[in-house]
């Protein structure tokens, strides 16, 4: 797994992802948002939270097989050895 994801780094995935990611509700909270044909997913995490989740989303995907939608605009330092 990667050493340490930035926030930055973590909307860039999330982004690669399919995700939306917007402020708030609160301050100091992240919305991540999955839209797909007929439904909307939302789930609000503090933001000091979303590169860690990032980090366990990205392992999970590697070990799984799952590629990036875009993987070009990425750091190479954000894929697992």
């Amino acid at each position: 797994m990667p050493k340490k994801l930035s926030f930055e780094d973590a909307i860039r995935l999330f982004k690669g992802w399919g995700f939306q990611v917007e402020p708030g509700p609160h301050l100091d909270e992240v919305t991540l948002i999955l839209e797909e044909a007929g439904y909307r997913t939302y789930a609000v995490h503090p933001a000091t939270m979303l590169p860690e989740i990032a980090k366990v989303a990205l392992h999970i995907r590697w070990r799984n097989g799952t590629m990036l939608r875009d993987t070009e605009n990425l750091r190479p330092s954000l894929t697992c050895d």
